[in-house]
């Protein structure tokens, strides 16, 4: 099966892919998901420190091109790995490599937020990595991008431990909730 293929397949049956890519136990077309996702994580956070004031653009997108897939990748296998766990402490029966596999491929949409920022790059040039940039159909885009992610990320947790839909969002909520929490007591405790 052609990656083009397995992309187009992955939106109509996202669990028939998945278990194929576990099955092959290979990491070869979901890592390049996983590194491209990465240039997408970075593009947000030079925006949100806002590096375009400072760099030139050629220098923006040699950094994101070269960053970006290391963020991807160190994000990825520390997103998994937490979520692993989770699901483990929730009565999932572990396998953390087949996870990965299979995690990988709800970063598929991400294709779509890269090919977007480059889109805007190319209209915007360095403004687009500072926090001025301001464009209502870039950021809903964006949004429905990640809305799908997160629906396709519920949708691996659920395929992978055989979870019901509530108890995935269970899995996905819990370190969110936990950090929170974290954050709280010790904002309590540095005003008390």
């Amino acid at each position: 099966m052609g990656y083009l293929r397995m992309a187009l397949d992955y939106w109509r049956h996202p669990h028939k892919v998945m278990q194929e890519q576990v099955d092959k136990n290979t990491y070869r077309y979901p890592m390049m998901l996983v590194l491209i996702a990465g240039i997408s994580d970075f593009a947000g956070t030079m925006q949100s420190e806002s590096f375009g004031e400072d760099l030139s653009l050629s220098t923006l997108l040699i950094l994101l091109v070269l960053v970006g897939p290391v963020v991807g990748y160190i994000s990825f296998m520390i997103g998994s790995w937490i979520t692993d766990l989770v699901a483990g402490l929730f009565k999932g029966e572990r396998n953390l490599r087949g996870f990965r596999m299979a995690f990988s491929w709800a970063h598929l949409i991400i294709w779509l937020q890269v090919l977007l920022a480059f889109i805007f790059i190319s209209i915007s040039g360095a403004d687009y990595f500072t926090t001025e940039f301001d464009n209502a159909v870039y950021f809903s885009i964006d949004s429905v991008i990640g809305v799908v992610y997160f629906v396709y990320y519920l949708i691996t947790v659920k395929f992978f431990y055989q979870f019901s839909i509530w108890k995935s969002l269970l899995v996905v909520l819990f370190p969110l909730i936990i950090v929170t929490l974290i954050l709280l007591l010790i904002g309590l405790l540095i005003f008390l």
